[in-house]
């Protein structure tokens, strides 16, 4: 792999997309867009970032996985809300799913149960119904989907145990919490939105 003639690390290419398809019998045919996360600093990255996400954002049939950072402070102050607000209108509102990531680092799991209920820091008026924790999967890298699944079903079940006794709502939910719940929430959506027809 070869490094793009522009790229100092802080310069975000908003015309240059790597195609990768994949062909597999019985999905759905679609185009998964995955956008640079939208910056804040340098204002040029600010800047395109911005511009591909509208881009991407105001396609009639986009659906939006929106990934979140958990050892954040206040998810309100995201810069994608008022994005999401400028964008997507009408039913569109509800085509997004949120993801928590990094619960499991340090600071991860600070507000995790008030944002798993919605309470307070993630705003109302954006389309949110579910923010779905998961855990962090960039540090070891030599371990597999089957045994990183493993890992994080332990650490969310471990966390409800711990955090969520005596609240029913925190119990371990595995279509609520972790990957397979990101899957299913995906699923869902492409259902509800007509992607796709259940048989």
């Amino acid at each position: 792999m070869h490094k793009h003639p522009e790229d100092n690390g802080r310069t975000v290419l908003p015309d240059e997309e790597i195609e990768i398809e994949l062909r597999a019998p019985n999905v759905p045919t679609i185009d998964l867009v995955d956008i640079p996360g939208i910056v804040q600093y340098p204002p040029a990255a600010a800047k395109a970032t911005r511009e591909i996400a509208t881009r991407y954002l105001r396609m009639e049939h986009t659906l939006v996985l929106c990934v979140l950072s958990a050892r954040t402070q206040s998810l309100r102050n995201n810069a994608v809300w008022p994005l999401l607000r400028e964008t997507l209108e009408g039913d569109r509102v509800s085509r997004v799913i949120a993801v928590l990531t990094m619960v499991d680092l340090p600071g991860g799991d600070d507000m995790l149960a008030e944002r798993m209920s919605l309470r307070g820091d993630v705003p109302d008026d954006v389309g949110i119904e579910r923010l779905v924790p998961v855990v962090n999967r960039d540090t070891n890298t030599s371990v597999g989907m089957g045994e990183a699944t493993e890992i994080e079903r332990r650490w969310l079940q471990g966390w409800c145990e711990r955090r969520g006794a005596g609240e029913p709502e925190l119990e371990y939910d595995p279509s609520k919490l972790g990957i397979h719940a990101v899957l299913q929430q995906i699923t869902n959506l492409f259902v509800k939105s007509n992607h796709i027809r259940t048989q």
